[in-house]
């Protein structure tokens, strides 16, 4: 129930480009990006105010496991023309994975 300001706050200082959406009990709800982000601003501006997190979030997202291969992960990314996704254990993120950064790593050119 993030408000939408809580949310572009939270990813602008994760700094990439996308959120996590938990559950109460911690477990992934969904993912916000930035991409939601622009849509939501496509819609009636007046109306930003009242958006929560889970008015906007991906409820699917892909997701990799702590001991997925690399290339496994760029493959993901780039089949599913995605920036990033999260690395989820017992259904809890715990890493964020984002295509950038993979680069900056060699991992992808």
């Amino acid at each position: 129930d993030a408000s939408f300001a809580d949310i572009v706050s939270a990813i602008t200082e994760g700094r990439k480009g996308a959120v996590a959406v938990l559950n109460a009990d911690g477990t992934l709800a969904g993912m916000i990006t930035d991409g939601d982000i622009r849509r939501a601003f496509a819609s009636d501006i007046a109306a930003l105010t009242a958006i929560q997190a889970h008015d906007i979030m991906s409820r699917t997202p892909i997701t990799v496991a702590p001991d997925q291969r690399m290339s496994d992960v760029v493959d993901l990314l780039a089949a599913n023309k995605i920036a990033n996704l999260f690395v989820v254990e017992n259904d809890r993120p715990v890493a964020i994975v984002h295509v950038a950064e993979l680069m900056q790593a060699g991992y992808v050119s």
